[in-house]
């Protein structure tokens, strides 16, 4: 009963909490600054990671104040005095975030874009007009028609589609807003959901063991929990580094490079326990850092990537849907690491998140992104064959979207 208990609690309340919550305040915070969402996302999803800089030493404080080290043999806690004190540390932890989110939902309120509601509710109009009164095959068609359009759009140079009030509201230089159900039939969205799922298994492993990879050749605990703290700062900050970023570059390219450099540095973070004396402290701070400055990055490239696919307007909901990766990313983390062997259990699982890097980099090249810089067009080019075969396949349903087009 304790350990269903601790699943229902830790795991399934928790999931749910940051699922309804995340990308709503996402949404509404990125609304009040169009032109600088990527910057907008950075800083919200930074406070997200900043909260381990601010709990880490209350944790450290009230669970070991005395610095005891761990078990030589186990190398984990087995003091009882210590262990007492874990649960109760959970009550004091959720009184103080219930006082800080309260303070923060007060705070909080959407903006209203008046200029945009009547053009708002004709594209909600059409697209009910498209999915009930036409039939699926219309359907299918516009979907492949926006991104048909969204190609020649980017190629042309094309900037008078700006004028024109479609379904799904084609500003392809500025912005596109596709509904949840239009974006559940692209490919694009799959593609994203899967990318983050496999990247939320380094997520998962490299938060819970990083603490414990240390143990294992450092025994200052009030080090460990510093090393802890830095990385939160490297984490929050990170976000706000990413977020600018992808106000320059769109997502695409920084997402590839954080994979490949994440992927080697997970790689290679198990052998850096052969180390001894002050270089292992020192080694093993920088390679943490480095690894949650890589991490963070997945938390604003992917809602950066939803917004960027699928516009602002229903960002709050499309993004919700990718986020819903996060649930069977984190058990498959926990189904893998389980059958990992113990005796180099580290090797292993840190063996497997490199792979899941090189597994989701696969999935994002495939993804095509329209606001990627001219300099390094070529990453779209698993993209634009994927496009070549889904015109073969609908040449005879496909059509522009201006054909569709709303006139309010």
């Amino acid at each position: 009963m304790g350990f269903i208990a601790l699943v229902f609690t830790y795991g399934v309340l928790q999931g749910f909490g940051f699922g309804l919550a995340y990308a709503v305040i996402i949404a509404v915070a990125a609304m009040w600054f169009p032109k600088r969402r990527g910057l907008i996302v950075g800083l919200i999803v930074g406070g997200f990671g900043a909260g381990s800089l601010i709990f880490t030493p209350i944790q450290t404080t009230y669970i070991n104040p005395t610095n005891v080290e761990v078990n030589p043999e186990t190398r984990t806690f087995t003091d009882p005095e210590l262990l007492a004190r874990i649960p109760t540390a959970f009550l004091v932890l959720s009184a103080i975030t219930a006082g800080i989110q309260v303070i923060g939902i007060l705070i909080m309120r959407r903006k209203e874009n008046k200029d945009k509601a009547k053009d708002a509710k004709g594209d909600v109009e059409a697209l009910e007009q498209l999915h009930h009164g036409e039939g699926d095959q219309k359907a299918e068609s516009y979907i492949h028609a926006l991104d048909n359009e969204k190609a020649d759009a980017i190629r042309n140079g094309d900037r008078d589609n700006k004028k024109n009030k479609v379904s799904g509201r084609a500003d392809y230089n500025n912005e596109i807003n596709v509904p949840p159900k239009v974006a559940l039939k692209t490919a694009d969205f799959y593609l994203l959901w899967l990318a983050v799922c496999f990247s939320v298994i380094p997520i998962t492993i490299l938060s819970s063991l990083f603490k414990m990879v240390g143990q294992s050749f450092i025994s200052d605990d009030l080090f460990l929990a510093a090393v802890a703290m830095a990385s939160s700062l490297c984490n929050a900050g990170g976000r706000v580094i990413w977020g600018c970023i992808c106000d320059r570059l769109s997502f695409k390219l920084p997402f590839c490079s954080m994979l490949v450099v994440w992927c080697a540095l997970l790689f290679g973070f198990p052998h850096i326990t052969s180390l001894t004396g002050l270089a292992s402290k020192v080694v093993y701070c920088i390679w943490v850092c480095t690894l949650f400055l890589c991490l963070s990055g997945v938390f604003v490239l992917a809602p950066t990537a939803t917004e960027v696919l699928y516009g602002p307007t229903h960002l709050a909901v499309n993004y919700g849907l990718v986020y819903n990766s996060f649930i069977f990313g984190s058990l498959l983390a926990a189904v893998l690491t389980k059958a990992m062997d113990k005796a180099d259990g580290f090797y292993y699982q840190f063996g497997l998140c490199g792979s899941m890097c090189i597994i989701a980099l696969l999935f994002i090249l495939w993804i095509d992104d329209r606001k990627l810089p001219s300099c390094v067009r070529f990453l779209n080019y698993f993209s634009n064959l994927r496009r070549k075969y889904d015109n073969r396949c609908c040449r005879k349903t496909s059509f522009r979207t201006s054909e569709i087009a709303v006139h309010t």
